[in-house]
């Protein structure tokens, strides 16, 4: 992994990418955090890909992912809440909540949105956020926000 690791530094974005991918594979608890700083990096390939990334190292990336909650930058946050939900691990899908709670409409939605990447076996847990949805469906401030759980809540 050594290797993966250095060519996270390198010129060409593909590359980067390949580590990432490589290293989120491999799943090594030491490299989520190296993962989830690229979530607030200039390149949206790169941002995705540890979003991704994140979300298939399962529950070693429980704590990289809670702590991007915190990040100033919405999008960064929005991301956090994509790698929680493409997680493998329960608690770390939990992490949804937060998302739900954020005072930027932009990663609500993308919290909400991201319930259609709950992979199975994980599909029936998605019922446990229903008193959420609910809520941001009936009085969210955000009409899309509103509109998102909506439908989120039918397809339940």
């Amino acid at each position: 992994a050594l290797g993966l690791r250095q060519l996270l530094s390198d010129d060409e974005p593909e590359v980067v990418h390949g580590a990432l991918t490589a290293l989120a594979l491999i799943g090594e608890a030491e490299d989520a955090g190296r993962l989830a700083s690229f979530l607030q990096d200039g390149r949206a390939l790169l941002r995705e890909a540890a979003a991704a990334g994140l979300g298939r190292m399962g529950a070693v990336a429980h704590e990289a992912i809670a702590g991007r909650f915190s990040a100033k930058a919405p999008r960064e946050r929005a991301l956090a809440a994509l790698a929680a939900a493409q997680s493998s691990d329960p608690a770390t899908l939990n992490l949804l909540e937060r998302a739900f709670a954020d005072r930027d409409a932009s990663v609500r939605a993308t919290a909400v949105r991201a319930l259609n990447a709950v992979q199975e076996p994980h599909k029936p847990l998605r019922a446990a956020f229903k008193p959420k949805l609910e809520k941001l469906a009936a009085s969210d401030k955000d009409k899309d926000v509103r509109a998102l759980a909506a439908r989120a809540l039918r397809a339940l």
